[in-house]
């Protein structure tokens, strides 16, 4: 391993390039002033996390190496700013890489943290423009699969029990972790049925009171969810209404799994810290061709804008080679549906997936 397969660097390098278009296509007399001192700014954030990753074995230095690189991200965004105020860059432009360094300096302030925590008895270095700390970038991958029960007739009131015990049989006889989604008028029932993980397939950001046909973190957490899917393609949320699901989920001790439907609109999620992001491109939902063999080169992408730590992709995966190809290009686990609500012999095809995990 070496720096290059830090997620941290892999970033910094992505959104440095991304800016130095955007900068190109500047022709202002600020071009050899504060557009040179943007450039300096973005380009040592990379140079940094490289330097700190070389003096691992001195964990003071390496410390302090990525404290230079959150100051670096934080004056890019203070550039960035500014070049937006004076109409040197397209404003929204400007707001959408100010999220991206945004979430770049929690994520390095995360790794640093992690190594503090690793290396001493310092308290770690809290900050307020995140949400609760999520595992360090170098921890280790679990795969898995999460099954969306969706409202398939096959998955609904006893089938969906009899389903999630197929899948809890599933885990236990190939040890990777399998999850199930499903109905909230299925939750409390699936949930007191199987040790496995059951999430609900949605919440609203509001709490308890008078919110009439609303589904509350509270009342799915009570039921047994573990978690909930947010934003998939067939219930897609307003960017602040996700932002206040995924931390009203947060105060209740909910996994979050927010869907995106491309590999950019994935990393902007990054700002408000799911546990993971699932990319599904819309148009293979459902259907018989997977995003691993059709569109490889989007689960690679993915990867590299969001990270395997947080990764899960789906859109028509339905077997182990589906699997295998998406663990290899860089996502984490599957997220998927029909391909097992659907099948004659559920139990043969998640036994088939699970073998995909097995890279």
């Amino acid at each position: 391993m070496s720096h290059h397969d830090l997620r941290i660097y892999q970033l910094a390098g992505v959104l440095r390039n991304e800016l130095y278009l955007d900068l190109s296509k500047i022709q202002s007399s600020w071009k050899f002033s504060e557009i040179d001192q943007i450039k300096r700014s973005s380009a040592s954030i990379a140079a940094n996390i490289a330097e700190s990753y070389s003096k691992r074995l001195y964990p003071k230095e390496m410390c302090h190496y990525l404290a230079i690189a959150i100051g670096s991200s934080d004056e890019t965004q203070d550039h960035l700013t500014s070049i937006r105020n004076k109409n040197l860059i397209d404003q929204k432009r400007a707001d959408y890489l100010n999220r991206r360094y945004k979430t770049l300096s929690i994520q390095i302030l995360n790794y640093l943290n992690f190594w503090r925590k690793k290396t001493s008895n310092v308290e770690p270095i809290s900050t307020t423009i995140s949400s609760p700390i999520s595992p360090p970038i170098s921890s280790p991958i679990r795969n898995m699969i999460i099954t969306n029960f969706k409202t398939y007739e096959s998955a609904t009131g006893q089938k969906a029990i009899e389903l999630a015990k197929i899948h809890e049989a599933a885990a236990k006889k190939t040890g990777v972790q399998i999850m199930v989604a499903v109905q909230p008028t299925d939750l409390m029932a699936v949930a007191q049925a199987v040790k496995i993980p059951v999430l609900a397939q949605h919440i609203d950001a509001v709490g308890m009171g008078g919110f009439t046909g609303h589904i509350t973190a509270e009342a799915v957490k009570a039921a047994g969810a573990k978690g909930t899917l947010l934003n998939h393609s067939e219930r897609r949320l307003p960017r602040d209404v996700l932002a206040k699901s995924i931390a009203r989920a947060k105060e209740l001790g909910l996994m979050t799994v927010v869907c995106a439907a491309t590999p950019e609109e994935g990393a902007t999620f990054l700002e408000f810290n799911p546990d993971l992001i699932a990319v599904e491109p819309p148009e293979l939902i459902g259907g018989d061709i997977s995003v691993s063999t059709s569109k490889p080169e989007v689960i690679e992408h993915s990867s590299k804008l969001i990270g395997k730590e947080k990764l899960l992709v789906g859109a028509g995966v339905k077997n182990g080679k589906d699997v295998e190809i998406a663990l290899k290009l860089g996502a984490k686990g599957v997220l998927l549906a029909s391909g097992v609500t659907k099948a004659k012999d559920p139990m043969a095809v998640l036994l088939d997936l699970a073998s995909g995990e097995k890279v």
